[in-house]
């Protein structure tokens, strides 16, 4: 499943550049921008007092050993959203566009049409990458 960067600031996510335990490792932040892709592969290293670095494909150009806690934080500040939920997100807003055309409301018109481009807008630069 591609996890897809929605942060229109895009975001910082840790990576082991290398080293195998606390001591002797060395981590670098990799920046994914709006609209980057990257999907979670088999691969994980676990370092003892850091914790949990996973492989991620990025844009199917590069991977990296991404740590965990930083894949995680970007989930809980929504700064990432699945491949699924941008699908799902577009067809709800939508249904909410649609409805609204029917019953002519102006205002709530323009608050869901600017959401709706920005989500079309993602969803464009998600499939063109692809």
């Amino acid at each position: 499943m591609f996890h897809i960067v929605s942060a229109n600031e895009g975001l910082f996510i840790t990576c082991l550049y290398y080293g195998s335990s606390k001591e002797n490792l060395v981590e670098r932040k990799q920046f994914l921008a709006y609209g980057d892709n990257f999907k979670i592969g088999n691969q994980c290293k676990y370092i003892k007092g850091v914790g949990w670095f996973l492989t991620i494909s990025i844009n199917h150009q590069k991977e990296e050993f991404a740590r965990f806690t930083s894949i995680e934080k970007a989930i809980e500040t929504k700064a990432i959203m699945t491949s699924v939920e941008l699908q799902i997100e577009l067809s709800i807003l939508r249904y909410q566009l649609d409805k609204i055309l029917m019953k002519r409301e102006r205002e709530k018109f323009y608050s869901i049409a600017d959401k709706y481009s920005g989500v079309t807008n993602l969803f464009n630069k998600v499939t063109a990458k692809q």
